[in-house]
C-alpha cells in the first residue's frame, strides 16, 4: 500500500518523523514504510537489505562535533553494523593526542519513530580509536588519512541512530589518551568524509560537503556519501579512500538531483533552490493548516515572518515544479 501524503495533513507525529531522519533537504520525499510498489522518487536509492548515512557538523562551547545518523532501510535486523569516518592527521597528532574522539549523545529511533538513548554507548567510546589507512601518507601534508570506525552494532527494521562525536584534544596517561576537553587543532570538516568532493573515477557522487549548523538544527541533514557503512564486514554504504571500499559490489547510486535550503533568521525565513521552473514555498502549523503561500520563480527568496498572527513551531514546505525538495520545521516567535 503506497503512503499518500496531502498538503493538509501535516500532524505533529508527521512533523517529528521528518524532523528525525526522513526528509532530505536535497529532494527526497519522507514515507513512514518502505513497499514495493512505493514511487519514492528517492535521487539516491538505497538497496534493500541496506543503511544510509547522514550527517552535519556543529561547534558547541568552541568544540568541534559531528552529528551522524545511519537509518536502516532493509526489511530486516542490521548486525555488526560498522560506520567508518575517514579524516587526516599526522602520526603526531595521534600519537600526542591531539586530536581524539568521545562520544556525546547516543539516540536510537525504532520504526514508529520514538526514540530513547542507546543501550550500547560504551562499546561505541570503547571503539573511537583512529586505524591509519594503508599507503594513505600524504607527502606535501604530512599526513595519514586514519579511519575512525563508530560501533553501531544492530540496528532493528526501520530503525536509525543518531550519535553525536565531539572532536578534542588531550595527553596520554598509560598508553591511552584523556580528553582536556579543549579544541583540536585538527580541522575535521576538510576530512574525506565530510569536505566537497567533485566528481571522477575514484569519487562517483558529488557531494558539496558537510553542511555546519546549530547544534538543534531540526533540518534532517544531506545523506553523506562518504561516510562507509558495514554489516558483517560487507559494504551497504559509501565511498571510502584509496583502497577502502574496492570490495563494492551492486551498490549503486545516483548524485542529487536538485539542491535546495531553507533557513531562518531573526523572524526572516530564506529559501535558496538551484532547479529551473516555478517554485512555491507554503508554511503551515502543525494541524496542517496552511499559513502562508509565495510563488517566485529565481534561485531565492525571502519571507518576511513577523506578520503571521501563529507562534510557535512550523513547518516550511518547498515545491519545485509541483515536486516536494524540502521541507524544515522551525518555531516563530
Amino acid at each position: 500500500m503506497e503512503y499518500m501524503q496531502s498538503e493538509v495533513s501535516l500532524d505533529a507525529s508527521a512533523m517529528l518523523l521528518s524532523a528525525l531522519s526522513i526528509v532530505s533537504n536535497g529532494g527526497s520525499k519522507y514515507y513512514e514504510k518502505k513497499c514495493e510498489s512505493c514511487n519514492t522518487e528517492d535521487p539516491t536509492p538505497i538497496p534493500e537489505n541496506s543503511a544510509y548515512a547522514s550527517t552535519f557538523l556543529y561547534t558547541f562551547s568552541e568544540m568541534d562535533y559531528l552529528q551522524l545518523k545511519i537509518q536502516n532501510t532493509s526489511f530486516e535486523t542490521l548486525d555488526s553494523v560498522v560506520a567508518y569516518f575517514y579524516f587526516e592527521a599526522s602520526e603526531e597528532d595521534i600519537d600526542q593526542c591531539n586530536i581524539m574522539f568521545s562520544l556525546d549523545i547516543c539516540q536510537t529511533v525504532d520504526l514508529a519513530g520514538f526514540n530513547k538513548a542507546c543501550s550500547n554507548d560504551k562499546l561505541i567510546q570503547e571503539n573511537l580509536l583512529p586505524e591509519k589507512v594503508d599507503e594513505s601518507y600524504n607527502k606535501e601534508n604530512k599526513t595519514y588519512t586514519w579511519a575512525l570506525p563508530i560501533v553501531i552494532d544492530s540496528l532493528s527494521l526501520g530503525s536509525g541512530i543518531r550519535v553525536d562525536i565531539v572532536a578534542s584534544s588531550g595527553t596520554k596517561i598509560e598508553n591511552k589518551c584523556l580528553t582536556y576537553n579543549i579544541p583540536t587543532e585538527v580541522d575535521i570538516s576538510q576530512s574525506w568524509s565530510l569536505t566537497e568532493h567533485s566528481i571522477t573515477d575514484k569519487e562517483p557522487i558529488y557531494y558539496a560537503g558537510a553542511p555546519s549548523w546549530d547544534k538543534d538544527e531540526l533540518t534532517p541533514a544531506p545523506k553523506a556519501p562518504y561516510i562507509v557503512i558495514r554489516s558483517k564486514a560487507s559494504l551497504l554504504w559509501g565511498y571510502g579512500p584509496f583502497d577502502t571500499t574496492n570490495d563494492r559490489v551492486g551498490i549503486f547510486y545516483m548524485p542529487i538531483a536538485s539542491k535546495a535550503l531553507i533557513q531562518v533568521n531573526s523572524n526572516r525565513l530564506f529559501v535558496e533552490a538551484e532547479a529551473n521552473g516555478s517554485k512555491t514555498v507554503k508554511i503551515f502549523d502543525l494541524l496542517g493548516n496552511e499559513l502562508l503561500s509565495k510563488t517566485f520563480e529565481g534561485s531565492s527568496t525571502e519571507i518576511n515572518l513577523a506578520p503571521l498572527a501563529h507562534r510557535g513551531t512550523l513547518v516550511a514546505r518547498l515545491m519545485t515544479n509541483g515536486k516536494l525538495t524540502a521541507t524544515k520545521a522551525f518555531k516563530s516567535r
